[in-house]
């Protein structure tokens, strides 16, 4: 039998997860690997480099440090002088007098000023008697110019705009978002030696919570676990075709085909000459109408002619309807004293508050070190922020990809030679 050739595998060398297979570096590892047989064995290197004479100690107490770098350019190390020299005295004798000298001389000035009347000629005359002008300090502060009533807005606005004027900050800016405490101190009974009693009416708590949770369990399940039927007692298609088929192949009472004519009744029956009312009543009418009028008129006018009488009895009914008024004013405040105590609703989801930390009594050692840990601290401060209406409560969100990512080689290792 003729020997079989191995054919060599044809790969592209454009493509980096092909470098390995058609690449020989067999020559270059080896290469590697004596130059760090080498490096660990030591044997080309001089005895120089591998051996060191020891110099005393004593020769290098002389030099002085080097300093570093970055320190080089700051304080005493600078190159560049200072701009004035300093004196060995922080305030000596020659600066003292000169400020002496200065403060004295700005007294003299400001006695001058104060002695010496403003010159009456105040006005200077420019270009020949065309124009005049008074003399103005242009440093000097304006004074507060009039503004007209009734572009007093579009002043404020320009002003505002122009941030010449701060806007006025809210009454709330600084106020608190919750009145409650950043860090609530923990009930006496969830200590690790409590007394007796103290966690007795921690695990009361406790109980009571999980007996609001199990009856609302038992409610949505009677509402709606219960309401619906079991798999056994659901209705088939058969029973469904039964039930909406119920009458409709019964034979149908036979009526008589005789239909009366349904007569048409007017809302308002037609007027005629007989049941016309005369002119005579009507005007009667209308004068009875007119005096009613009048009487009911007759009877407020006296009403209130009889209050002046009853201003007592008015005075506390006024004071009563105040009472009221204050009373309702109060219950709002105290509304919203107590909304500040409790987390309000910053998202659409509600504020679910933490399960109470407790140990049992079995669990309860007397001793710190051996304390079963309840509760987590990161969660606590992350409830709190919740509570304190910080943060908004959130939920976990899950992320899920619509589609697949896409791996593609960039085109510089593609192209690569």
């Amino acid at each position: 039998m003729a020997p079989v050739k191995k054919t060599r595998v044809r790969l592209s060398k454009n493509k980096k997860k092909n470098w390995n297979k058609v690449c020989d570096v067999k020559d270059i590892e080896e290469y590697l690997e004596e130059n760090r047989f080498k490096e660990r064995t030591a044997s080309e290197k001089p005895n120089e480099e591998l051996f060191f004479i020891q110099v005393d100690h004593n020769k290098d107490e002389g030099k002085k440090e080097k300093v570093l770098k970055c320190f080089q350019k700051i304080g005493s190390y600078s190159k560049i002088p200072p701009p004035i020299k300093q004196n060995a005295e922080q305030f000596s004798k020659k600066i003292k007098n000169n400020l002496t000298k200065a403060d004295k001389k700005r007294t003299k000035k400001a006695l001058k000023a104060l002695q010496e009347t403003k010159e009456s000629s105040q006005k200077v005359v420019q270009k020949g008697d065309l124009f005049v002008s008074e003399i103005k300090d242009l440093w000097a502060d304006e004074e507060k110019e009039t503004v007209d009533p009734e572009i007093q807005d579009l002043v404020k606005f320009r002003d505002e705009y122009t941030c010449k004027r701060t806007p006025n900050v809210p009454s709330h800016r600084y106020q608190k978002p919750s009145l409650l405490p950043s860090v609530e101190i923990p009930h006496s009974g969830s200590s690790y030696n409590p007394d007796f009693y103290d966690h007795q009416e921690l695990l009361s708590e406790a109980v009571k919570i999980e007996e609001v949770k199990q009856k609302e369990e038992l409610h949505l399940k009677r509402v709606l676990t219960d309401m619906f039927p079991t798999k056994a007692e659901a209705p088939t298609q058969e029973s469904i075709l039964k039930e909406m088929s119920q009458g409709l192949f019964d034979e149908e009472d036979e009526s008589d085909d005789d239909q009366t004519e349904s007569t048409f009744v007017p809302y308002n029956p037609p007027v005629s000459h007989e049941n016309r009312l005369p002119k005579a009543r009507k005007r009667r009418k209308k004068e009875m109408k007119e005096k009613e009028r009048l009487k009911l008129v007759d009877k407020i006018q006296k009403k209130r002619l009889n209050d002046v009488y009853r201003i007592r009895s008015l005075k506390k009914e006024i004071n009563e309807e105040a009472q009221i008024t204050q009373e309702r004013i109060d219950k709002s405040l105290q509304k919203q004293i107590e909304k500040m105590y409790k987390p309000r609703t910053l998202s659409k989801y509600k504020y679910e508050a933490p399960d109470l930390e407790v140990n049992l009594s079995e669990e309860i050692s007397g001793s710190f070190r051996a304390l079963k840990t309840e509760g987590n601290l990161l969660e606590d401060r992350y409830k709190s922020l919740q509570r304190r209406n910080l943060i908004e409560p959130r939920t976990k969100q899950k992320f899920k990809r619509r589609y697949k990512l896409k791996v593609q080689v960039k085109r510089s290792h593609r192209d690569f030679k």
